[in-house]
C-alpha cells in the first residue's frame, strides 16, 4: 500500500453543485473529513496519478436524515439519575410513583403561587344597574320637569 500521491475527490450533490477535497494522508493510508454533509444523493469521483498511469474511480451514495429520537427507544435511567442529582433532583421509580404526593409536600422550597386576577366590566353589562339608573335620571328629569325647577 501506497500514499505518496496526492487523491482529489470531487463530491456532486443533486443539484449538480461540486464539493472538492483533497484526501489527508496518514503513516499508512488517506483520510477524508468532508464534514457535514446535508442528506441527498451524491455522486463522487476520486482522481489521482502515480508512476505517469492516471487513476480514476466514481460512485454514488445517499445521506439519509438521521432521527435520534428513534435511535434510543429504552430511557437511559444512569442519565436520568446523574441529571436528577446536578440539579438537585430526586430519581422516583416506577414502583416508587405512590409516594410522589408526599415528597412534593414535603419539600420546603415548594410553595404555592398564587396571582390574584382583576377583571373589570363595563357598567352596560350589568343590564339591572343601567336600567335603576336610567329609571331614577328619567324619575329626576320628571320631577323637576313637573315642580318647573327645569
Amino acid at each position: 500500500m501506497i500514499n505518496e500521491p496526492e487523491v482529489e475527490i470531487i463530491i456532486s450533490n443533486e443539484e449538480k453543485k461540486d464539493f472538492r477535497y483533497i484526501f489527508s494522508r496518514t503513516a499508512t493510508a488517506y483520510r477524508l473529513d468532508a464534514g457535514k454533509l446535508p442528506a441527498g444523493q451524491y455522486r463522487y469521483t476520486a482522481k489521482t496519478e502515480f508512476n505517469s498511469a492516471k487513476y480514476e474511480v466514481s460512485g454514488e451514495f445517499s445521506i439519509t436524515p438521521v432521527m435520534l429520537e428513534l435511535a434510543k427507544s429504552v430511557a437511559d435511567h444512569q442519565l436520568l439519575a446523574a441529571l436528577a442529582f446536578q440539579t438537585k433532583g430526586e430519581m422516583i421509580h416506577p414502583n416508587d410513583i405512590r409516594s410522589l404526593p408526599e415528597k412534593i409536600g414535603s419539600q420546603e422550597d415548594i410553595v404555592e403561587v398564587v396571582f390574584p386576577e382583576r377583571r373589570l366590566d363595563d357598567l352596560l353589562h350589568f343590564r339591572w344597574i343601567f336600567f335603576l339608573i336610567l329609571a331614577l335620571l328619567t324619575l329626576e328629569w320628571f320631577i323637576r320637569r313637573w315642580s318647573g325647577a327645569y
